[in-house]
C-alpha cells in the first residue's frame, strides 16, 4: 500500500501509466514476502509466537528462507528497487541486533530506544516510500526525483517510528509477548526503569510520555508533507489520513 501511495503522490496523471499490473504484482510480492520473513525472524528471536512453537525452529527457518527467496526472485529484474531494499534492510538488521545486544541495559539514554526504533521499523517504511518514488522517477527530472526521494524517506521513517512505538506500548503490557521478560530496550520499558514516583502513577507516566513522543514524530511527518506540497505541483494532503 505505502509503495503505491508514494507512486500516486509523485507521478502526474498520465493517459497510460508506465507501471504495469505485472510490475505492481512483483513489487507487492517483494515487499510482502520481505515483511513476513522479517516478522518471523523477530518472532524466532523473541520466542513469543505460538505459530513458531507449533512449527518448530527447523520448519520456521525453512519458511523464512522461502519468503526471502520469493522476495529476491520478485526483485531480480528490478535492480533500482533491490538497491533501495538492500540499504534499508542493512539498517534494519543493525537495529534488530542492537535490540538484542542492549537488552537489560537500563541506563541507556532514551534516544537509544528511538534510534533502534528508527532503524528497525523506520528504515523499512521509509524504504516503501522510496520505492514508490522510484517507480515514478521517469516522470521527474533527476534533481527533483532526488529531492522527493529524500522527503518521502523522511516521511516514511517518521511513520515507521510511530508504528513501532505504538506496537512497543502494546507489547509492554501484553502477557503473550516477551518484551518485558527479555528486558528489551524499548521506550516504554526504559521509561519504567527511570521512573521514581508513586507506583500507582507509573503507567500514566509511561503512556503520556509515549503519546508525546508519538506526537512529535506525527508532527515531523506532517511537516514533511507540508514541505512536499509547497515545493512542487504535488497534492499529498490525502496522506494525512495515515497520521
Amino acid at each position: 500500500m505505502h509503495v503505491l501511495l508514494a507512486y500516486a503522490a509523485t507521478t502526474p496523471q498520465l493517459p497510460e501509466s508506465p507501471v504495469t499490473h505485472e510490475l505492481i504484482t512483483r513489487v507487492a510480492v517483494a515487499v510482502e514476502s520481505l515483511g513476513i520473513a522479517l516478522d518471523l525472524i523477530d518472532d524466532v528471536q523473541d520466542d513469543d509466537s505460538t505459530l513458531i512453537r507449533a512449527w518448530g525452529l527447523p520448519t520456521a527457518l525453512a519458511v523464512i528462507l522461502a519468503f526471502q527467496q520469493l522476495n529476491h526472485t520478485a526483485l531480480a529484474q528490478l535492480p533500482a528497487l533491490a538497491a533501495i531494499q538492500a540499504e534499508a534492510v542493512t539498517r534494519a538488521n543493525g537495529g534488530q541486533f542492537d535490540d538484542i545486544r542492549l537488552a537489560g541495559q537500563h541506563d541507556l539514554p532514551l534516544d537509544a530506544a528511538i534510534d533502534i526504533t528508527a532503524r528497525k521499523s523506520g528504515s523499512l517504511v521509509g524504504m516503501l516510500y522510496r520505492m514508490g518514488v522510484c517507480l515514478g522517477s521517469d516522470a521527474r527530472p533527476g534533481e527533483e526525483h532526488q529531492t522527493l526521494d529524500l522527503a518521502f524517506e523522511r516521511f516514511g521513517t517518521a511513520l515507521g517510528i510511530i508504528f513501532q512505538l505504538e506496537n512497543d506500548q502494546r507489547d509492554a503490557n501484553n502477557p503473550e509477548k516477551r518484551d518485558r521478560a527479555l528486558d528489551k530496550p524499548t521506550l516504554p520499558l526504559l521509561l519504567e526503569h527511570r521512573y521514581h514516583g508513586a507506583p500507582e502513577t507509573l503507567q500514566a507516566y509511561v503512556d503520556m510520555t509515549c503519546r508525546v513522543t508519538i506526537g512529535v514524530y506525527r508532527q515531523r511527518a506532517l511537516n514533511v508533507l507540508a514541505e512536499i506540497a509547497v515545493s512542487g505541483d504535488l497534492d499529498v494532503s490525502w496522506l494525512n489520513w495515515l497520521l
